[in-house]
């Protein structure tokens, strides 16, 4: 399962991203932390590894926009994405700016959250990937050098034998 930060002050709007059903083996989302401000949500994303974070814009102590900048800035999770009961392009605008993974206005569409899901799947599936790789690709390099000493060491023993047969076939 895909671990999920939500970070909502508004009761009412928090309840209605709650109660979408996206959560759970549907999407493989599931909800593992619900905090009410920024500063504990910051606090969290520090502390935990979430592969999402939904946050509203306008959140006390650190709103959304100053949360996804830190957040951003220490590579801490790049999936964040805000939310908001107002139709406010200066706050999608600045998202977008800041990195925001996606954003969100209520009504909330339940295919749109599904959607964004796969892209997130995808991505993890691709880093995935490239990291069993470029592990495998360690893994083979170590052996080379190995394999490489290896035949040194050899061809360095046969010289010296043929050098010692040399001089002593001259005697």
């Amino acid at each position: 399962m895909y671990k999920t930060l939500l970070v909502f002050d508004n009761y009412d709007l928090l309840e209605d991203i709650k109660n979408l059903s996206i959560w759970g083996d549907s999407s493989e989302f599931e909800i593992t932390d619900v905090v009410n401000d920024g500063v504990s949500a910051y606090r969290k994303i520090r502390e935990n590894r979430y592969d999402l974070v939904i946050t509203e814009i306008r959140i006390m102590g650190m709103d959304g926009l100053q949360l996804l900048r830190n957040v951003k800035k220490e590579g801490i999770c790049s999936h964040i994405v805000l939310c908001s009961e107002f139709e406010d392009f200066n706050y999608a605008r600045q998202g977008i700016i800041l990195g925001a993974y996606d954003y969100f206005v209520k009504p909330f569409d339940e295919t749109l959250f599904f959607s964004m899901f796969n892209r997130i799947k995808n991505e993890t599936f691709e880093q995935s990937f490239y990291r069993y790789a470029f592990e495998e690709l360690e893994y083979l390099y170590s052996d080379i050098k190995v394999m490489i000493e290896y035949v040194n060491s050899y061809i360095n023993a046969l010289s010296k034998m043929y050098k010692k047969e040399k001089s002593s076939s001259a005697l």
